[in-house]
């Protein structure tokens, strides 16, 4: 005889418990509304701490306390986030070694700002390369391309620019107007084709 299972009526309104996904009941979300003290405390801390700083004193998460300094207009001050601010002297390096060298040039000089702040910056300051790489190709590099490119493409040349990409040394083979020596089929298969 088989037993039916014992299932007792849910009273109405009351929130259902059938898992979702893998087994998991669902969590109901809900909305908390900010209060003034909490707001008061982002506009004091945020600035300077972040939503670390904010979530260490209010019970909220990093990502509702970003989103509600968004919200209100509250910004970090400059220098106090992952990124700082740019120094004169920086500009100064950027104005002078970005048009001629592009990134490359610049992350030298620059040792503590990465390709994207470079590039960020020197968009935003109107500034131009000279190579669409961000580093002209010199007589040198171009005499290695007519020499190797044909024979063996950007493979062989690749070990011998290793300041190139293989896709900027297809680019610039193409530019140079060099290409690949075509060679038909070798003579064994050529012959066991009906």
């Amino acid at each position: 005889m088989d037993a039916e299972p014992l299932t007792l009526p849910r009273p109405a309104g009351a929130p259902s418990l059938s898992p979702v996904g893998r087994g998991k009941k669902q969590r109901a979300r809900h909305y908390r509304p900010w209060m003034t003290s909490e707001i008061r405390i982002l506009r004091r801390h945020y600035p300077t701490g972040g939503s670390a700083a904010c979530a260490r004193l209010i019970d909220r998460s990093a990502v509702a306390i970003s989103k509600r300094a968004s919200d209100e207009g509250i910004m970090r001050e400059a220098g106090t986030g992952s990124e700082s601010a740019w120094t004169a002297g920086e500009i100064a390096k950027l104005r002078r070694h970005y048009p001629a060298g592009g990134t490359v040039a610049c992350l030298a000089v620059l040792p503590g700002r990465t390709r994207g702040a470079i590039r960020e910056n020197a968009r935003r300051l109107g500034l131009k390369c000279a190579g669409a790489t961000g580093l002209a190709w010199t007589e040198d590099e171009i005499a290695v391309l007519r020499r190797h490119y044909p024979e063996g493409g950007p493979r062989a040349c690749l070990p011998l620019l290793p300041a190139r990409s293989a896709r900027a040394i297809g680019e610039a083979a193409k530019r140079a107007g060099l290409t690949r020596i075509k060679r038909g089929p070798l003579p064994a298969l050529a012959e066991a084709k009906p």
